[in-house]
């Protein structure tokens, strides 16, 4: 769990998570140079399962859940934000999901934002997806990944830049299995400021980063890695997608510079 200056919500999530009943767990919180409270709150979860680790400087998402990702011990990664819910239960339906598709290295679980909705376009959608059905977006939106860390910790997150995580799914998608649940297993706070989709409004994310938190350049730069990754897939099977994807390169490049 990657967080940044979230001593105001990350207990309800950490709450979220150790209400969960019937199997074993580990959280590790990766702190990514809070200047706020974080640090002394979480200084009341101690247990053998819980780890906290703080990072000096702030250095984006990204980051953070690779480190994250390196650090911890079991087969599995859930990677849940710090003001996401998991839904009660939801470690148990998870086990029995990945339990029930041993082939599939990557889970993608429905969400909810917290007026009850949906976060995704195909919400029904409960079946294996491909590396051509995602890349032509069969579903798309907001999503609870479980990574298995193996199969993971060969790609990991784009460092040093913030979103792009379809970029890791599909390289990972290229040699592996992925399964989509329809059970929604978080709640997904769409409301907060500080997210890193509304990053251009937050004055001290844009202080401490700009060239990591500027919303418009982020955007180019996580469109330019999707072509620079997989542009020859897409032009070959999702042609239309394609020029989508370098428009948006430009556009939001064009919206950068002109500020």
């Amino acid at each position: 769990m990657p967080s940044f200056n979230r001593a105001y919500c990350i207990e309800a999530s950490l709450n979220s998570i150790l209400i969960q009943k019937g199997l074993p767990l580990e959280i590790l919180v990766i702190d990514d140079g809070s200047t706020d409270d974080t640090a002394a709150l979480l200084k009341k979860y101690q247990q053998p399962n819980f780890h906290y680790h703080r990072i000096p400087e702030n250095g984006g998402t990204n980051n953070a859940k690779n480190l994250g990702a390196g650090l911890a011990k079991g087969e599995w990664l859930v990677f849940l934000d710090s003001d996401d819910l998991l839904m009660p239960g939801g470690l148990e339906k998870m086990a029995d999901c990945i339990g029930s598709h041993p082939d599939a290295d990557l889970f993608f679980f429905a969400c909810e934002n917290l007026d009850g909705k949906f976060t995704s376009e195909n919400p029904r959608y409960n079946d294996y997806l491909s590396f051509k059905d995602y890349l032509r977006e069969k579903v798309k939106g907001e999503y609870l990944p479980v990574a298995r860390r193996g199969v993971f910790i060969k790609y990991g997150f784009a460092p040093h830049k913030q979103g792009a995580e379809g970029v890791t799914w599909l390289s990972i998608l290229k040699k592996n299995r992925a399964f989509v649940s329809n059970q929604v297993l978080r709640q997904y706070n769409h409301l907060a400021a500080d997210r890193i989709s509304a990053a251009g409004k937050n004055t001290d994310l844009a202080r401490l980063r700009p060239h990591l938190w500027n919303g418009n350049l982020r955007l180019s730069l996580a469109h330019a890695l999707m072509l620079k990754t997989h542009g020859l897939d897409l032009l070959r099977y999702s042609p239309k997608r394609f020029l989508l994807t370098l428009g948006k390169v430009f556009y939001y490049r064009m919206a950068y510079w002109l500020g």
